[in-house]
Formats: structure tokens, C-alpha cells, sequence
């Protein structure tokens, strides 16, 4: 078995990120690309979320989208925008890109040749939900007192200067679209919803959502999976098999796993498992799903000084039992965001 990682120093900020390949039965590294910022100075993210299509990776970091060609690794194509603000995923559908624009809460869509064709905002389908508000204000209190006790050092490297941000992305969800700011350097956080990943299914493109526990139409709001509540899921990524669909709760580190409910497009919960004893012990978000197999990212949680550092950790499909675990070396990093089968290709 042959594991593509997307890597981010994770802990501190840096201006070097990693994308390594494993050889998972020998746990040798037998590919890896090297990338330096080239927009911010610096970032404790790295690269994010990424798909393969084709025999091309196609792959985020906080406010730049790349594309690689495999086996081996080479960079073709670099590019960036200014409505750009902490990218979490990048996928290709239809011969379109689509990105999850998690800074502002939006979905952008570029044609093939990176032209900007749409920007989809979920405030405007998902955002007036009473938790959702009550979330909001105390994450806007705790950002604020954090930032008064010289706490979010995590954001150094971006400027905190835009008031009332998340009020006026609830006013107006294409606010920060319509003015005329580089928004790469801003800090947007805390995110009003936080979307992470895209998928499509049934002639329709979903995405998942960390406030909200819910997986849900770009189209017209209907639910994939049914929305649990903030903070009781936080679904970052997913793989969807044929009946099956795998999720992972990176707020609790929980596999979740669903299936199709009978003569209906939603999905009921079958499976709900404790990866971590304790929050502290990491920060669950790649997957990936073989025949026999789930294989879990799981990066180093900050403040949590017993376990620093990125593992991959391997789940018998069948039994749901942890059967092995790998230790990134640390000159990658301590945060790993995708985790994808590229067997095919090497």
C-alpha cells in the first residue's frame, strides 16, 4: 500500500511545507516535494486538503492551490487569488476546481484553466441557525481575550484588523468579495462554519461542515447526513464508498460511519469510534478507505506536550480495530491534512 500525505509544520510557524509519499508495509519515504511560501511569510499549516485526479495531485495550502504530477512528484502549476483565505480543500469535479474557502465561508469554483467562475457562500443556505450565533459570539469573546493575553501567536504572520468580521459575513455573506482587500493576509477566524471538504454524489456537490455536524447541498441545503449539532460532530473529511460513507470528527477524534438508508439519499449512523482516549492526543483529519483497510491522519493538538507529533494510524475494515500506526518523521512536520491512496501510481 502506497499513502500520498499533505504535511504543515503544524506547532510553530514555518515557510517550508512537505507532500511525501510511504511505502505503508516498510514505512520508507520513497517520494517527497519540498514547497516554501511564496505569498505569506510563513504559516503553521502547510499544505491542507488535496485530491488525485488523473495521475495529478491536485493540493491547497492556507492562500495558494498547486498542481502536482505523480511518480514521481513534480510541480506543475502554481497559482493564487486574493479572495483566498485558509484554504482547506481543493478537488476537481467536472472538469472544474472547487475549493473550500474556509476563511470566508464560501465555496469557490475555477475553470480548468483557473479562471474564477463562482463563488457559492453557505452563510446565506446555513448560517442563521440559533447555535450556530450563540457559537459565534463566544468564539469571538474567547479570540479576542486570547489575543489580549498574547495567545493566538499561531497567527502572527497574519494582520487582525477587519472588525465585526463574522457580523458582517451574516449581513452580507459576499462583503469581503465585493470590497477591494487582499484578503490572504487577513486573519478571518473564527469561522462562522468552517467548511472542509467536497465531494459529488447523486448528481449534486456536497460539503462538510465543522459547525453544524452536517454534510449538506452546495444546491439547496438538503442533508447527506443529518445534522447533529456544534459541538457534538466536527466533520472534517470523507470518503464515500459505494453504500458507505466514512467521516471523521475532528473536534471528538471519531470515525463515524454511515449508511444509505433504504429508498432515501441520506445516510443513518452505524458506527461511532473513539480513536483517542483524550482530545489531547491529536487532532484527527485525513482519510482513506481501501478495500480492507481505513487508514487516519493524525496531527499534533496544540497545547498537548505528550503527543508531539503526526501519526498514521490503520483500522481493520472489517473488525474496526487499530492494526497499525506510523510515526512521521519530524523534519515533515506534526500535522498531516490529506491522506490518499496512490498505489496505482507507484
Amino acid at each position: 500500500m502506497k499513502l500520498l500525505l499533505s504535511c504543515g509544520p503544524g506547532l510553530e510557524n514555518k515557510n517550508n511545507s512537505h507532500i511525501i509519499v510511504v511505502d505503508w508495509k516498510s514505512k520508507e519515504i520513497i517520494d517527497q516535494h519540498e514547497s516554501f511560501h511564496q505569498v505569506l511569510s510563513s504559516s503553521h499549516k502547510g499544505f491542507t486538503g488535496g485530491h488525485i485526479y488523473d495521475k495529478n495531485l491536485v493540493v491547497a495550502n492556507e492562500v495558494e492551490i498547486f498542481i502536482y504530477e505523480l511518480a514521481p512528484l513534480k510541480l506543475l502549476f502554481r497559482t493564487t487569488n486574493r479572495l483566498f483565505n485558509d484554504l482547506h480543500y481543493v478537488t476537481q469535479i467536472d472538469s472544474k476546481f472547487y475549493i473550500c474557502n474556509t476563511g470566508l465561508d464560501t465555496i469557490e469554483v475555477f475553470d480548468k484553466d483557473f479562471k474564477h467562475l463562482q463563488t457559492i457562500p453557505l452563510i446565506k443556505q446555513f448560517g442563521f441557525k440559533f447555535f450556530h450565533l450563540c457559537r459565534l459570539f463566544s468564539d469571538n469573546f474567547k479570540r479576542w481575550r486570547n489575543k489580549k493575553l498574547n495567545k493566538l501567536g499561531y497567527y502572527d504572520h497574519l494582520q487582525d484588523n477587519i472588525w465585526g468580521k463574522n457580523i458582517r459575513k451574516l449581513v452580507n455573506p459576499l462583503c469581503f468579495h465585493n470590497s477591494q482587500r487582499d484578503l490572504r493576509f487577513h486573519d478571518l477566524r473564527p469561522h462562522l462554519l468552517h467548511p472542509n471538504y467536497l465531494f459529488k454524489y447523486n448528481g449534486d456537490i456536497w460539503v462538510t461542515l465543522w459547525r453544524g455536524g452536517g454534510v449538506m447541498s452546495l444546491n439547496n441545503g438538503r442533508f447527506l447526513v443529518k445534522e447533529s449539532g456544534w459541538p457534538k460532530d466536527a466533520l472534517h473529511d470523507g470518503v464515500l464508498d459505494k453504500s458507505t460513507f466514512f467521516l471523521t470528527d475532528a473536534q471528538n477524534n471519531r470515525l463515524l460511519i454511515y449508511k444509505q438508508a433504504k429508498d432515501s439519499i441520506e445516510f443513518q449512523p452505524i458506527h461511532r469510534i473513539d480513536i483517542t482516549d483524550a482530545r489531547e492526543e491529536g487532532f484527527l483529519r485525513g482519510l482513506c478507505v481501501t478495500t480492507k483497510s481505513i487508514f487516519l491522519g493524525l496531527s499534533a493538538r496544540r497545547n498537548s506536550y505528550k503527543w508531539p507529533f503526526a501519526r498514521v494510524l490503520e483500522y481493520d475494515r472489517e473488525s474496526l480495530q487499530k492494526v497499525d500506526e506510523w510515526i512521521i518523521p519530524e523534519k515533515y512536520g506534526k500535522m498531516i491534512y490529506s491522506v490518499l491512496d496512490v498505489q496505482k501510481y507507484y
